[in-house]
C-alpha cells in the first residue's frame, strides 16, 4: 500500500509542477493592456497584486507595514508599487494612522484578478492536477479508516 501510495504522491507532485510550469507559460502570454504587462513583470507585483485583491474580496484595507511584511519587500519598494497602482487607477488607499495609507484593489483589478482566476482554473483542469490530489486524498483517507478499523478490531 506504502509503494502504492508513493506512486500516486510522485504523480501528484509530477502534475502540480506541470501545472506550475504551465501557469507561468500561461501568465507571460497574458500582455493584453498595461495591468497585464505591470503585474506579470515581476512576482513581487504579481503578489502585489493578490494581496490588494484579498484587501477588496474581505472588505479590508492593508497598511504599508503589512504589505512590506507578507511581501518581504521594503518600504520603498512597497511605497513605490502603491503610488505606481494610485497613479492607474488599479489601487484605492485611505488615511491610516500617524500619516500611513491603508490600500485595496479597485475594481478593475479584482476584474483582472477574474480573468486570472479563469486562466488558473483551466491549467488545473488541463493538466489533471487536481485528480492527483484527489485520488491521493482519497487514499490517505481510505489508509486512515483502515488503521482506525484494525484500532477497533485488536481492542
Amino acid at each position: 500500500m506504502e509503494d502504492f501510495r508513493k506512486v500516486i504522491k510522485k504523480n501528484a507532485i509530477q502534475a502540480l509542477i506541470t501545472h506550475e510550469v504551465t501557469l507561468l507559460a500561461r501568465t507571460r502570454e497574458r500582455k493584453d493592456n498595461k495591468a497585464q504587462r505591470y503585474f506579470n513583470s515581476s512576482s513581487t507585483r504579481d503578489n502585489f497584486a493578490k494581496v490588494m485583491v484579498h484587501a477588496q474580496l474581505t472588505e479590508r484595507y492593508y497598511s504599508i507595514a503589512e504589505i512590506c511584511s507578507l511581501l518581504a519587500i521594503s518600504r520603498v519598494a512597497t511605497i513605490s508599487m502603491v503610488d505606481d497602482c494610485v497613479a492607474e487607477g488599479w489601487v484605492t488607499t485611505i488615511p491610516g494612522k500617524r500619516n500611513s495609507r491603508l490600500c485595496q484593489a479597485n475594481d478593475s483589478l479584482v476584474s483582472m484578478a477574474e480573468s486570472w482566476f479563469d486562466m488558473h482554473k483551466k491549467s488545473i483542469r488541463d493538466t489533471g492536477c487536481d485528480s492527483h490530489f484527489r485520488l491521493l486524498e482519497n487514499l490517505d483517507q481510505a489508509i486512515a479508516d483502515q488503521n482506525r478499523l484494525q484500532n477497533r478490531i485488536s481492542v
